[in-house]
């Protein structure tokens, strides 16, 4: 009679998975979807299954194209639920999301790349001559119950940047930006620049819990850089001492 019962419950927790992941998604997103969302979301078609989205907004700006969603069976023995994504635009790549039981979400195995002016355009600073290559590996990405980011691990990558005025575009360099999380719950990148960057970086960003971030970074031109690398940081303020330029920047998400 047990035994009976719980197939019982697991036929029906299954017939319920089956409706719910057969369910359109577009009216799911109009049902569930906040009100104060901060993007736009068009062209969404499928299920919650597998389904897609032709582009995402932010404030009149495209950042997001062609996402593709697929449900991952697997994740429900984790007490959960599961997709993988694909998509494209300013940044393309794959990733693993990822929902808890208590409303927890995740990203892992996060691959994305694209072209720094694009980027730039999608966050509204698309008038800087810059150019480049932005790359990222994030193997974990979490957001608590509340949708505030609680843990972080991996790493992202500008290679190549350039300030792209005159004939030919002045290189700066490359820069790579560590990604972690402290025992204290804070979000922490700890920038960097490879020993053939015409320009050295020391320094980090950091992410409060409460939501307060803070970046300190220093800069400075290396014995291979040009003059006119020089000049461009000259751009920044006076140097230090040590003929460090300092970026500093604080505020509160």
């Amino acid at each position: 009679m047990i035994r009976r019962r719980w197939l019982i419950i697991a036929g029906l927790l299954a017939a319920l998975v089956t409706a719910v992941l057969g369910a359109p998604a577009p009216y799911l997103f109009a049902w569930f979807a906040p009100t104060d969302l901060p993007v736009t979301v068009s062209g969404m078609d499928g299920t919650l299954r597998q389904g897609s989205i032709r582009a995402v907004s932010h404030q009149g700006r495209v950042v997001a194209r062609d996402v593709e969603w697929g449900w991952r069976p697997s994740s429900l023995l984790r007490l959960g639920t599961g997709w993988n994504l694909r998509f494209a635009g300013p940044v393309t790549g794959e990733a693993a999301l990822d929902v808890s039981v208590t409303g927890r979400l995740s990203l892992s195995k996060l691959r994305a790349a694209g072209d720094l002016p694009g980027l730039m355009a999608a966050g509204g600073f698309g008038g800087l001559p810059l150019q480049g290559q932005m790359a990222a590996r994030i193997d974990t990405f979490a957001i608590d119950g509340e949708g505030r980011p609680s843990s972080l691990q991996g790493h992202s990558e500008l290679l190549g940047l350039s300030w792209a005025v005159g004939r030919e575009p002045l290189v700066i360099g490359d820069f790579r930006a560590e990604l972690a999380t402290s025992e204290d719950g804070t979000l922490v990148a700890t920038i960097s620049a490879p020993e053939r960057s015409p320009v050295e970086a020391i320094g980090e960003a950091r992410l409060q819990p409460d939501g307060v971030y803070q970046a300190d970074v220093r800069v400075r031109a290396r014995d291979n850089a040009s003059e006119q690398v020089r000049s461009i940081l000259g751009i920044i303020g006076r140097p230090d001492a040590q003929g460090y330029y300092r970026l500093r920047q604080r505020g509160r998400l």
